[in-house]
């Protein structure tokens, strides 16, 4: 069950990544930290989803 969680949580990053948003550096600077966290042998989903709801709540 993990794994698929991780599996989606990493597909949402590289949509993400995909989209090229250049110009917001905020926005950049999140999803490398939810990468790392997510590359984690044991990742702290706390953390991930509190940085998750931050980087959905910026304006493109």
């Amino acid at each position: 069950m993990k794994e698929i969680e991780n599996k989606e949580e990493w597909n949402f990053i590289l949509k993400e990544t995909n989209k090229k948003d250049r110009n917001n550096h905020i926005k950049r600077e999140i999803l490398f930290a939810l990468q790392i966290e997510l590359s984690k042998p044991k990742p702290n989903m706390d953390f991930y989803k509190e940085m998750k709801m931050k980087y959905l709540s910026l304006d493109d």
